[in-house]
C-alpha cells in the first residue's frame, strides 16, 4: 500500500461533464486518492475517480472509517472486479487485510494459497464460506483448507456444506458424518451434487447409526 499520499489541498473547479476518460486527463494522479476523500467533493466526481486508484488505495478507502458508505460500496466493488488480474503478491496482501466484499471475490478467484490466508482474516463471513462452498467450484485442496481450519471446522453449517459438495474427500465424509444425526444422513442421500461413492459412504454411516 502507497505509505505516502497526496496531502488533500485540491480545489474546484471540478469538470462538469461525466467523461471518466476526461476526469483522468484533469485531476492528476496524486490528486485523486485526496478528492475522492474530500468531503466537499461531489458524490459523482468521487465515484469517477475510483476506476482510475490504484488496487491499494481503493482498499484504504474500504477500510478508511471516515469514507462514506456510498463510496466505500464502489471501491469494494471496483477493487473485486480487478482481483482476477492482480498478481498472486497482491491477491495474498488483499487476503490478509481486505473486507468481507473482498474477501468475498478472492475466494471465488479460487487460489488456493490465497484462500488459505482468507480463512485466518477476521472480516471472513461464515455465510461466504458456506455460499462458497454451495455455489463455486472448490477443489479438494481448498476444502480440505476449510475443513482442517481451526476457526471453521467445528461449525455445523460449514461441515455440512462440506459434506454436500462433489468434490470432497472421502477422509472428510469418514471424519464428519459419525456426528451427523439420522436425518441429516437421509438429507445427504438424496442431495444431488454426491457423487455414488459419497453416498455409499453416507449409507454406510446411516447403517452404523442403526445398530
Amino acid at each position: 500500500m502507497p505509505e505516502e499520499m497526496y496531502d488533500g489541498t485540491v480545489s474546484g473547479p471540478y469538470p462538469d461533464h461525466g467523461d471518466a476518460r476526461d476526469m483522468q486527463k484533469v485531476v492528476p494522479h496524486q490528486a485523486r486518492f485526496a478528492l475522492v476523500i474530500k468531503p466537499d467533493t461531489p458524490p459523482r466526481i468521487a465515484r469517477e475517480l475510483l476506476s482510475h486508484l490504484y488496487p491499494f488505495e481503493l482498499l484504504k478507502l474500504c477500510l478508511l472509517p471516515r469514507v462514506s458508505a456510498d463510496i466505500r460500496f464502489a471501491a469494494e466493488k471496483i477493487l473485486s472486479r480487478k482481483i482476477p488480474s492482480q498478481p498472486l503478491g497482491n491477491k495474498l496482501s488483499l487476503a490478509r487485510q481486505g473486507t468481507a466484499v473482498i474477501l468475498d471475490a478472492l475466494l471465488r478467484d479460487g487460489v488456493p494459497s490465497v484462500m488459505k490466508i482468507c480463512l485466518d482474516n477476521p472480516r471472513l463471513k461464515e455465510g461466504s464460506l458456506h455460499q462458497f462452498l454451495r455455489s463455486f467450484p472448490a477443489t479438494e485442496e481448498m476444502i480440505s483448507q476449510i475443513a482442517s481450519h481451526n476457526r471453521w471446522k467445528g461449525r455445523p453449517e460449514i461441515r455440512l456444506a462440506i459434506l454436500k459438495n462433489p468434490n470432497t474427500p472421502a477422509c472428510w465424509f469418514t471424519s464428519f458424518l459419525p456426528e451427523l444425526s439420522p436425518t441429516l444422513l437421509e438429507d445427504l442421500l438424496i442431495s444431488s451434487r454426491l457423487t455414488g461413492d459419497q453416498k455409499e459412504l453416507v449409507r454406510q454411516a446411516r447403517s452404523g447409526t442403526s445398530q
